[in-house]
């Protein structure tokens, strides 16, 4: 996953806090001081990087400002206890302070992960978990100091503790390796689902979807068909390379102005459909002139392939009893009645019995925009 850049932070934090564990194992540089001090750098470093990695893999960052003020935190009251008051024992207690606030924070930010799959709730807790346990370890250091291997065994809290942190810490990097398999596997679904020309849904995807949201939705459900008026002459006239440019930026057009839980794909050629669920019949024509429209703007672009640029569409409303490709069928008729009629216009095909009034509704959006919209 090249594109994976928390990935890539998440690594770099296990360079770093394996550098600090290595500082500290080989005690240098010489003099508990100066390797305290560095062993503590590292390790605010490591755990910047692993709080800024689970935080880039949603989209989310700790931003510049948080990130400089964590670190400086991080290293300056290490640098004070350690020279300053002096009180060396207590910077371990510091530290694990400063990153369990930093993980608190991380998981408050994160908490829309337990809305999403079982996995990705998972991983919340587990990340919970990993921020709670350095606050016992932040008293149990301050109250024992930092230990030698001897004492270690003496105190079973401060043992406990260290077990305790290489559990948690074991689980959360599972819980993310398998999140991030799981990441890999939604992409490569993704990808195989998409239009590579105009990052729609290819037919593949759009009938899965759709399919998808005619079987859980009892509300309206509209399908919306387009077809690219004169495209084969655009390509015969200007090449395919031209022809692609006009697919992508009709394909951006309408991806632009449908809403979020619309189904926008490219069937192949120059034919792109939308299904939509929730509108009456005058909200659904009024969608299908908008994009009629953003189709028709693009000709003011500075490109010869875009002149005269325009696009015909049908609409139908899914009746009782209908799936996607009967509903797509009819929309289909009615946009090649829309050809029929001199293109770059919308045509609405006949509403299901009792459906009179959202019909005198659409008629009206028709009436809006005459010669462009039309209701049969």
């Amino acid at each position: 996953m090249p594109s994976a850049w928390y990935l890539k932070l998440l690594f770099s934090a296990c360079l770093l806090f394996f550098a600090g564990a290595l500082i500290e194992i080989f005690q240098w540089p010489p003099g508990r001081e100066a390797n305290a001090l560095l062993a503590a750098v590292f390790n605010a470093l490591g755990a910047l990087c692993t709080a800024e990695g689970l935080l880039a893999r949603s989209g989310k960052s700790l931003g510049r400002t948080a990130l400089v003020a964590t670190m400086a935190v991080a290293t300056v009251g290490a640098a004070a206890l350690v020279y300053v008051v002096p009180w060396i024992d207590a910077h371990g207690a510091f530290e694990n302070l400063v990153f369990g606030m930093l993980f608190l924070s991380v998981s408050y930010q994160l908490r829309f992960l337990l809305r999403r799959s079982r996995i990705e709730a998972i991983l919340f807790w587990v990340l919970l978990v990993f921020a709670l346990q350095y606050f016992p370890r932040a008293i149990l250091t301050a109250r024992n100091g930092w230990p030698t291997d001897a004492a270690v065994v003496e105190h079973s809290g401060v043992l406990m503790m260290h077990v305790s942190l290489g559990l948690v810490s074991a689980g959360l990097a599972i819980i993310v390796l398998v999140a991030s398999l799981a990441d890999l596997i939604e992409r490569l679904r993704s990808e195989r689902n998409r239009d590579d020309l105009t990052g729609l849904y290819n037919r593949r995807g759009f009938a899965e979807k759709a399919h998808a949201l005619l079987a859980s939705s009892a509300d309206p459900v509209f399908a919306i068909m387009c077809d690219i008026d004169h495209f084969k002459g655009i390509n015969d006239r200007f090449g395919h390379a031209a022809g692609d440019r006009v697919l992508t930026a009709v394909g951006q057009s309408i991806a632009n102005r449908v809403r979020d839980g619309d189904i926008a794909g490219r069937l192949g050629g120059e034919e792109f459909s939308v299904v939509v669920v929730g509108l009456q019949a005058h909200e659904a024509a009024a969608l299908a002139e908008r994009l009629r429209m953003a189709v028709f703007e693009l000709r003011n672009l500075a490109e010869p392939e875009m002149a005269g640029l325009s696009a015909s569409f049908g609409v139908a409303e899914r009746r009782p009893g209908e799936n996607l490709w009967n509903v797509i069928e009819r929309a289909d008729a009615a946009l090649y009645d829309a050809k029929a009629e001199g293109r770059n216009r919308v045509v609405i095909a006949p509403p299901a019995e009792g459906d009179g009034t959202d019909a005198a509704e659409a008629r009206k959006v028709a009436m809006a925009v005459p010669g462009t919209l039309t209701i049969h």
